[in-house]
């Protein structure tokens, strides 16, 4: 039996439910929570999931289908958008409430309160017409968080390995009490490289553990918190600080990972718990996943769908499980019930109707960023699109100013294989062959790919730009391929069907455009103000010398595999212990970005003349990468403000800057511009982002002498393509990322480091290359700094090289 949980914000006693009994109006009549009843329910309440995930909506929608409560995400109801939640490290009740206000009502009424009275009323009036009622009182805000249980045997022999790891997120899982592995799922996942790898590990302890004779419960169990509190206070009649509803669902068992799997790996599918969660039971055969169940029940099925699951599968078994089993139907709909929302058609429709534009007209195409002599013929030809449309035929310069701008105007990209653009003869003689002018396209394609990327993959967050995002196949096969690898791997989570649509013809691009309905379409995403600066202003800004050797330093602040943390650290200690080193990273404190915070302050306390800079991007990351100001708190050095400028911090004496721009774009523009060599880590699609902002810079160097990055030094692309085992199989970590560039390496100033631990080879390198003992682009000259180690100002003394200054 499914058991659904009820009780308050803020209150830690909760009351046991069967779905039967709440269906019953058990819970008016338990008296437990008379504040729903005191008042009538308005008529056309309705819903905003606080969620970047589409596939929360499908199933929150799904199991409420029969019931008069539309429900939409953060997007289809804001003329703006705003910032998405940030997940906090507290419990799932907390989380969830957070989400709520720092998703969506904070950032609503802060806006609000800054307009004019007639704007004021203009921009609550089309939330409140978007979401198909009459009055802010009438919508219910709510979010959700997952946990995953399994018996606590496994703890040691499946996640046993991460017990010391670097984030602190992941190590929550050995606390007292925490399920395992609880409300981390993410983390871990990531931590052992990956929903797959999870799994294939899970199966080998499970042959481990039947072979030592350990009795153990082989069933897994997904529960949802649920938290529901009125958008104005004193309209729907819920407790005032809001409601939970905790649903603990079915056993599910998890089937093992096949030789398919990892071939369908290898071509691109992205996998997800769904692919490999069975649910438990007689009423469906033993193949079947709860992928299939949700696919047998969708509007959207593909033929290939269709024709696997129409006619064995039990449609309504599988609704019945879904919305009645499934943890996240049951407790959004023993909330329904709870508060006796009516089901449709029991009372005469009042709501008003919204037609909200659902498929834009204006397409902007990779094509506008490319070199060469394209005309306006050139952009409409590669784009065959529907009567209605419109490809934009402006060209722009490829600049990562304009490429923000346009990212926000424009109503939907295509990325458009750069083969498909003609090359005329003018063109060859300009860029010296047809070859490097195809090159150089190939990577323009991609850094602009990678950004939309970047920047599409969360419906409702801040960064979002909230247009839909079509790819064609054949760019995806040679040169996309490392978005799903990154994620397989645990170095993103997102689905490339909330990234992108792939698209052949011009019938897939009419249904990718029609996939992105009023519940996703952002309407009115404002241009940012232009936050990029010249390499000058930030040299000038953080005292950086002619002497100065700058290195940029890449890596994820996500919680996967340890050795990110180790090895950044190590490579950020070993540089810091140089003369006229100055490492330039993202300013984040966790996992891999942490390890470059904690291998400087070793440097710095060890009395080395430390000089490290972390930009951070306050509104589209950092909120994800932890607080900069706790943690250099925390080891001793309390960052100020500087007098010149408020967004500039420093502490010790100077030896550490932390600068914060608001926009990822102007954040990875000033690290690059700045450097003189880059070295990228383990990293996901942001890291991805940085590669190919590198890669162009430098064959636009070597091309065309002009750069992307305002200046024409060629700067050495380090990456430390490390060797991890995933499904029992040894491979670099960016194999899939460099494959299409390999033969290039000259190009785009590509050095690879492998093996285990590349830390080692990685900085006898950036050593050679300060020196100017490296030739790496064949006439590269480098720098000739003394690089030698700085003798320690006392060697006997443990007490660090500077004192945080008092505040």
């Amino acid at each position: 039996m499914v058991e659904v949980l009820i009780g308050r914000v803020g209150e830690k006693e909760t009351y046991s439910f069967s779905l039967d009994d709440i269906k019953r109006g058990a819970v008016r009549e338990s008296g437990l929570f008379s504040e729903l009843f005191k008042t009538k329910l308005p008529p056309m309440v309705s819903g905003v999931l606080v969620s970047g995930a589409e596939h929360k909506l499908y199933e929150q929608r799904l199991a409420t289908k029969e019931f008069d409560f539309p429900i939409y995400l953060p997007p289809s109801v804001l003329p703006k958008a705003l910032e998405d939640s940030k997940e906090e490290q507290t419990d799932q009740v907390n989380i969830t409430k957070a989400k709520i206000q720092r998703g969506f009502l904070s950032p609503v009424f802060s806006l609000a309160s800054t307009l004019e009275p007639v704007e004021r009323a203009e921009f609550l009036n089309g939330i409140v017409k978007r979401a198909q009622t009459d009055s802010l009182e009438n919508l219910i805000i709510f979010a959700d968080d997952r946990m995953l249980r399994m018996d606590p045997v496994f703890l040691e022999p499946l996640f046993g390995n991460l017990r010391n790891h670097s984030n602190e997120q992941v190590r929550e899982i050995f606390t007292e009490g925490h399920p395992t592995p609880g409300k981390r799922v993410k983390e871990v996942d990531g931590a052992n490289l990956g929903i797959v790898n999870s799994v294939y590990r899970y199966h080998q302890v499970v042959k481990g553990l039947i072979r030592e004779g350990v009795k153990f419960d082989g069933y897994q169990y997904m529960d949802t918190t649920l938290c529901f509190v009125p958008m104005v206070a004193k309209g729907v009649p819920l407790p005032e600080n809001g409601l939970v509803i905790q649903a603990i669902g079915a056993p599910r068992e998890l089937r093992e990972v096949t030789d398919h799997d990892v071939r369908q790996v290898a071509k691109g599918r992205i996998f997800t718990y769904d692919d490999f969660d069975k649910p438990v039971g007689e009423d469906f055969p033993d193949w079947m996943t709860i992928r299939a169940l949700k696919e047998s029940v969708s509007l959207n099925q593909s033929r290939v769908e269709q024709a696997t699951y129409d006619n064995k599968i039990n449609k309504e078994k599988a609704l019945e499980y879904l919305t009645e089993v499934y943890s996240p139907g049951v407790a959004i709909k023993a909330f329904v019930h709870a508060l006796e929302i009516p089901k449709k058609g029991t009372v005469p429709s009042i709501r008003p109707k919204f037609e909200q534009t659902q498929q834009p007209e204006n397409i902007l195409t990779t094509g506008s960023f490319l070199s060469g002599s394209l005309d306006e013929e050139d952009l409409r030809n590669a784009l065959s699109v529907n009567s209605g449309k419109k490809v934009k035929s402006s060209r722009v310069k490829l600049t990562l100013r304009k490429l923000e701008e346009e990212a926000h105007t424009a109503q939907a990209f295509a990325v458009v294989n750069s083969n498909r653009y003609q090359i005329s003869d003018e063109d060859i003689k300009k860029f010296g062959s047809k070859d490097n002018l195809s090159i150089l396209r190939e990577l323009e394609t991609s850094l602009v790919a990678a950004y939309l990327i970047t920047m599409s993959t969360q419906a409702g967050a801040s960064q979002h730009i909230g247009r839909p995002h079509l790819v064609h196949r054949s760019w995806y096969k040679h040169f996309g391929m490392y978005h799903p690898d990154f994620c397989n791997l645990g170095l993103t989570g997102d689905d490339e069907k909330q990234a992108y649509h792939l698209y052949d013809s011009k019938k897939e691009i009419e249904q990718g455009l029609n996939s992105f309905d009023k519940t996703t379409y952002q309407h009115n995403v404002d241009v940012p103000k232009d936050e990029f600066k010249s390499t000058e202003d930030l040299k000038e800004k953080f005292s950086i010398k002619e002497t100065d050797y700058v290195v940029a330093g890449y890596g994820s602040s996500s919680g996967f595999a340890d050795e990110t943390y180790t090895h950044q650290r190590e490579l950020f200690y070993q540089m810091s212990k140089k003369k006229n080193a100055v490492l330039v990273m993202g300013g984040g404190t966790r996992s891999g970005m942490k390890g470059m915070m904690d291998g400087t302050i070793q440097a710095l306390k060890e009395g080395y003349p430390v000089k490290l800079i972390g930009i951070r991007s306050e509104t589209d990351v950092s909120p994800l990468e932890g607080s900069v100001e706790d943690y250099f708190k925390e080891q001793g050095y309390p960052l100020a403000e500087s007098l010149e400028d408020k967004d500039l911090l420093r502490a010790a004496n100077g030896e550490i800057q932390i600068y914060k721009q608001q926009r990822i774009l102007p954040r990875q523009s000033s690290i690059a511009q700045i450097a003189d060599a880059v070295v990228l880590g383990d990293g996901g699609k942001g890291t991805a982002l940085e590669f190919f902002i590198t890669a162009v810079h430098n064959a636009k160097c070597n091309l065309t002498g002009e750069g992307l990055l305002g200046h024409t030094r060629r700067v050495p692309l380090i990456v430390m393509n490390r060797e991890i085992k995933v499904y029992g199989t040894k491979r670099g970590m960016y194999d899939v990322l460099l494959g299409p560039y390999r033969g290039k390496e000259q190009l785009i100033g590509l050095k690879e480091m492998t093996g285990k631990n590349p830390v080692p080879q990685t900085v006898e390198f950036l050593f050679g290359h300060a020196k100017g003992r490296e030739m790496i682009f064949g006439q590269e000259q480098g720098h000739n700094f003394d690089l030698s180690e700085q003798v320690l100002p006392n060697p006997s003394s443990k007490e660090p090289a500077f004192r945080p200054r008092a505040m």
